[in-house]
């Protein structure tokens, strides 16, 4: 059972892209893979072969999930009209956020790097200096 294209179409040609972008991402490694196999590497030859494969299974599953197979079809529509239901927030609502997201991650990267200076200190360099008796 085919759907009509225009139900779901924004999530459909979303899903499509990204299945297209991973098999070509695939099929650009398996040819420098290929053309490594000019040197006559069998490791490269089985890696391009591969690749190769993989690209082609994400390209054909992206097709079925994106339009063949009515269940996934099914899926795809209904959370493109689930996220036309979702509030999203306000330009300055998302600024605010952002900087306080950013202050938040500098301030736990930086106690995160105390704590592990602080353990390197007692653990690493106390127990270098027990087993050593003192001596660097």
């Amino acid at each position: 059972m085919f759907y009509r294209w225009p139900q779901g179409r924004i999530i459909r040609t979303i899903t499509m892209a990204v299945a297209t972008l991973i098999a070509a991402d695939f099929g650009w490694s398996a040819y420098e893979m290929w053309m490594g196999v000019r040197d006559g590497t069998v490791v490269d030859l089985i890696n391009a072969i591969l690749l190769t494969v993989l690209g082609t299974a994400s390209l054909l599953s992206g097709v079925i999930f994106a339009g063949i197979y009515p269940r996934s079809a099914q899926f795809l529509i209904e959370v493109e009209k689930e996220m036309t239901k979702v509030d999203w927030p306000d330009r300055p609502t998302v600024i605010r956020s952002t900087i306080v997201i950013s202050i938040m991650t500098a301030v736990l990267a930086t106690l995160i790097f105390l704590v592990d200076s602080l353990n390197y200190v007692v653990f690493i360099e106390g127990l270098f200096r027990m087993f050593t008796g003192g001596q660097a």
